[in-house]
């Protein structure tokens, strides 16, 4: 019998074993290795696509609610010689924003809430968008049921808040970084986001159906 009959009736030898499972455990490396980029890219699509309709619906939520916003009087705790200044129920600064509006149509009970809307830090990196919620009565001055919160927007590195309009002293309307005991509302309310990632957001700007008097565009209303 020749040796090359010999050797195919042996089988494999040791070393050609050996070759072929480290062939085997090197194309199952780069297999797993390329479904596990696979899985890291869909599961990022799907966290930014998750993200993308979440900033949609919080705009939404903000062009409906806001835009309906209330000019409820109440008193204000600036001091005057005349008394308390009357200002409304709207306080706005560069970081938060609060107002009354109408209840949405899915709430169990119609009426007026106390809306506020701001970022809540959970890191020098990033927060999250808060959503804080709560029935106004307007006879019992204000609101006093329970306050309900929802995270409506997480990995937001910066919200900022600015108010176009008039105040004393003004002649022409501009941005104001807030917006404060005033006996009436802005014209236009503005929201810039910066996401975690450093990607911002376009500027979402609401216009307020029941704001200030045009009039006091002008420096003051106007004379007959």
């Amino acid at each position: 019998m020749s040796a090359g009959r010999l050797r195919s009736a042996a089988g494999f030898t040791l070393l050609e074993l050996l070759i072929g499972i480290a062939v085997l455990g090197l194309l199952m490396g780069m297999l797993f290795g390329g479904l596990r980029l696979a899985s890291h890219q869909v599961e990022w699509r799907t966290a930014r696509l998750d993200r993308g309709s979440r900033v949609t619906l919080v705009q939404a939520f903000m062009r409906r609610s806001l835009a309906d916003a209330r000019p409820l009087e109440i008193e204000g705790s600036r001091p005057s010689i005349a008394g308390p200044t009357v200002a409304l129920a709207f306080d706005g600064t560069a970081e938060e924003l609060e107002f009354v509006g109408p209840a949405p149509e899915s709430a169990e009970s119609g009426g007026l809430e106390l809306i506020g809307l701001g970022l809540v830090r959970r890191g020098a990196a990033a927060g999250a968008l808060s959503l804080r919620v709560r029935a106004y009565d307007t006879g019992a001055g204000g609101a006093t049921a329970p306050l309900r919160e929802t995270l409506v927007l997480e990995g937001v590195r910066q919200a900022q808040f600015a108010y176009f309009g008039v105040i004393a002293g003004e002649t022409a309307p501009r941005w104001h970084e807030s917006w404060r005991e005033l006996p009436y509302l802005p014209a236009l309310v503005r929201l810039t986001l910066t996401l975690s990632g450093g990607e911002r957001v376009p500027d979402l700007v609401v216009a307020l159906r029941l704001s200030q008097d045009p009039s006091l565009w002008h420096g003051g209303p106007e004379r007959p």
